[in-house]
């Protein structure tokens, strides 16, 4: 004679899977939320990194200004202006709105074989600070474009910068802020420092975006020395 055994244990009731399916919801969801924090501070890093390689290049661009292509810097192929002198006749009065403008990109540097991977960083000057999709297809552009807006730093308040080229000396007024003197004959440093502030650019005009409460990636001096 056979026994057969009953067995008593209970299955899950229906609060019970409820409540594990609301515990798994809610770990899913931090878990999520996790996720997009880390992969913004990814592509905050990114960008940042980004920047930090369009500094370099502006600044290696405006110590030879030869370099900015577009529409050329004024004076620069003037073989009796030293790049100080183009640099300064280009920034001396970037104050308030009325910033100077350049844009880094990189460019293929095969135009017969697109797609190549080869490429090198440019700086650009755009005709009235518009930097286009045409232009960008034009320049063989690849990857993100970057609009720097550079303006004269604060760090040149409160120095005397106003030189009597009469007697070569300086004077005792100091700088508090607007435009540079207008020749660079009357500027007694041996630099000028530069504030740039880097923005991602989505091709709309500087008119626009001069209207928009936009904070830069990054913003950095540079020094320009004579």
């Amino acid at each position: 004679m056979q026994t057969f055994r009953i067995s008593c244990r209970k299955g899950f009731s229906l609060v019970e899977v409820i409540l594990a399916v609301g515990v798994i919801a809610m770990a899913i969801l931090a878990l999520v939320g996790l996720l997009g924090t880390t992969f913004q501070q990814v592509d905050d890093v990114v960008q940042t990194n980004r920047a930090v390689s369009v500094v370099s290049a502006v600044s290696a661009a405006l110590d030879n200004p030869q370099l900015v292509g577009g529409e050329r810097l004024a004076g620069a192929s003037d073989t009796s202006k030293s790049s100080f002198e183009v640099v300064y006749d280009f920034v001396k009065s970037a104050v308030d709105k009325n910033k100077v403008v350049l844009y880094c990109f990189n460019r293929e540097i095969d135009s017969t074989n697109p797609g190549s991977g080869g490429t090198i960083a440019v700086v650009y000057k755009a005709s009235g600070d518009n930097f286009n999709t045409s232009t960008y297809d034009d320049q063989r552009g690849v990857g993100p474009v970057y609009r720097v807006e550079i303006s004269i730093s604060n760090i040149l308040e409160e120095q005397q910068i106003n030189l009597d080229p009469s007697t070569m000396e300086v004077r005792d007024t100091t700088y508090s802020g607007g435009p540079l003197p207008s020749s660079v004959d009357q500027y007694g440093l041996a630099y000028i420092p530069l504030l740039l502030e880097i923005y991602p650019h989505d091709f709309v005009d500087i008119s626009v975006t001069n209207e928009q409460d936009i904070l830069p990636v990054l913003s950095q001096n540079i020094i320009v020395n004579r």
